[in-house]
């Protein structure tokens, strides 16, 4: 039997609850238009009454949509699908931790807290992280300028290291699939550019770095976050 966290058992509760308050709305609205039926003078009479039931109701089911948000936000994702948005949800840990959990077959040694340090890291340690995120796909070559515009235009922003690292953690297999870059975070050196990207070597997975200035090919796949 699946077991429930606390807090999906207590969004289920809150959605059983609204439900039994929604229900005696309804069967109010109903006898008063059985009413009205009956009697067509009660028309004025009940004109606020019906008003006030109508938005309770509105209300009643905006909160029910709310809770089972919550739920879908809380739920993992089964599949991460090229091109569909979906939760992102990990532990936020220091790099070489989120290095070490992506179980990499080989990384480039530059990919280091000193190359690459995470501001936000000492404000985040040990939370838990729930992010909007999807995966691009353009389909030709394109330039990490235009890359940034398309991002941009749908409302997203390019995905950081970290979340790169959390990605490969949560679904190994994806780079096996596609090399899947990531613009959030720049390691500038000897007058480049770098970012860190995930490619396959056969069967081996990798965690590389590449010029952020250089063209991307077609089989290349950009990773994002809703802003």
């Amino acid at each position: 039997m699946v077991q429930l966290c606390p807090q999906l058992k207590q969004n289920l509760a809150n959605i059983n609850s609204l439900k039994l308050e929604l229900d005696l709305e309804l069967s109010k609205i109903e006898k008063l238009f059985k009413d009205l039926k009956t009697d067509n003078r009660k028309g004025k009479e009940h004109k606020a009454e019906r008003k006030d039931l109508m938005d309770r109701i509105k209300s009643l089911k905006s909160k029910i949509n709310l809770e089972i948000n919550k739920i879908e936000d809380e739920l993992p994702t089964k599949k991460i699908e090229v091109g569909k948005e979906f939760n992102l949800r990990f532990k936020y840990r220091n790099l070489k931790e989120m290095i070490e959990a992506g179980k990499f077959d080989w990384k480039n040694g530059s990919i280091n807290p000193t190359n690459f340090p995470d501001p936000q890291e000492k404000e985040l340690l040990g939370k838990e992280i729930n992010l909007k995120a999807k995966i691009f796909a353009f389909e030709k070559t394109i330039s990490s300028e235009d890359v940034f515009k398309e991002l941009d235009k749908e409302g997203f922003r390019p995905a950081t290291l970290i979340e790169l690292l959390a990605l490969a953690e949560i679904d190994p297999d994806l780079q096996r699939q596609f090399s899947i870059v990531s613009f959030g975070s720049v390691w500038r050196n000897g007058g480049y550019s770098h970012v860190a990207y995930l490619n396959n070597q056969g069967s081996e997975r990798n965690l590389s770095l590449d010029w952020l200035d250089d063209d991307w090919y077609s089989y290349f796949r950009f990773f994002a976050i809703r802003k």
